[in-house]
């Protein structure tokens, strides 16, 4: 129904970014993150979900941090377009975090948007957590000097002000964005 419609619109634009960026060692990422996308493109969230956590609990049996970021960013995704914001916020505040300590501050970033769209379902103190994360991200990207990762915090930051009708502050963080 409206969930498949849903993710299916989505499958193409999570974790896009992870896919081919980490060269041979990613395989089974890619393959995860593929086999997810496949599902959701056939309308098939409930296949894609079991993909998601089955990559989620291998990952975690092998302790691959990566894998296991990148299939919580997969869950997040899954999440958001069936409206369990609750278990988005969840799984995209744990992708971040793993992407932190791994240092990967480009798809800490892109993560950071899931988290800040699922926040935005939830209310005013949800979207001030997420607000304070993500700008914390985008502290750190700025000190690493990774452009296009503080660019994509910012988008994040700027979704966050924008649910919390802080307008003149979501274009400020846009404008800087687009300054990157």
């Amino acid at each position: 129904g409206g969930c498949a419609t849903a993710v299916a619109s989505v499958a193409g634009l999570e974790s896009m970014a992870v896919v081919g960026e980490g060269g041979e060692s990613d395989t089974e990422d890619v393959k995860l993150t593929r086999s997810v996308q496949e599902q959701l493109l056939r309308g098939d969230a409930a296949r894609a979900y079991r993909v998601a956590e089955e990559g989620l609990n291998q990952a975690k049996s092998a302790n691959d941090r990566r894998g296991e970021a990148i299939a919580q960013d997969l869950l997040a995704g899954i999440h958001i377009a069936c409206g369990r914001h609750d278990e988005a916020v969840a799984a995209a505040r744990s992708s971040v975090q793993l992407f932190l300590e791994l240092e990967d501050l480009r798809s800490a970033s892109g993560a950071a948007q899931a988290l800040c769209d699922a926040a935005s379902s939830l209310g005013t103190a949800a979207c001030e957590a997420a607000l304070e994360d993500v700008s914390e991200l985008r502290v750190r990207c700025r000190a690493a000097g990774v452009a296009a990762a503080e660019a994509q915090a910012l988008l994040a930051v700027c979704l966050a002000y924008f649910s919390l009708a802080r307008y003149e502050e979501c274009l400020a963080s846009a404008r800087e964005a687009a300054e990157l």
